[in-house]
């Protein structure tokens, strides 16, 4: 799927889809769950899962791909000892360190899954004439 047909799913017009509104409501409601059934603990799920979202719609060049949710699964696993290691530093500094820990762990992310689609090379292709070029 093209960017271009991606994006339009979610603004056309400059405005937003209904996908785009039901993401929104989605997400605000899981929070809301969260932080009525984990009181105060909900801030490293809402980092936490911040950052595997970003990561997800930033690389959808690789959705097709099973080595992408494989490593994306395994960083998902790993991120919840570290945010229980977080959560006495993101209860005592509120929303900047969020921020800043959902944004570090978004480009920590990124950085492994474009290390292991290099190492696996799933994303460069040979061609029918043998020469490599980007999908």
């Amino acid at each position: 799927m093209r960017d271009e047909e991606f994006r339009s799913k979610f603004i056309k017009d400059g405005k937003a889809t209904w996908r785009t509104y039901v993401i929104g409501i989605f997400v605000g409601a899981a929070g809301l769950l969260a932080e009525h059934y984990f009181p105060g603990g909900s801030r490293s799920i809402i980092v936490g899962s911040a950052a595997i979202i970003m990561t997800i719609i930033a690389k959808r060049r690789y959705w097709r791909f099973a080595a992408f949710w494989g490593t994306l699964t395994v960083l998902a696993v790993l991120q919840i000892p570290l945010m229980m290691a977080c959560k006495g530093l993101l209860d005592e500094f509120k929303f900047g360190f969020m921020l800043l820990l959902a944004v570090a762990d978004f480009f920590v992310i990124s950085l492994v899954i474009e290390v292991v689609a290099d190492w696996l090379d799933f994303i460069i292709m040979p061609d029918s004439t043998g020469s490599r070029h980007d999908v």
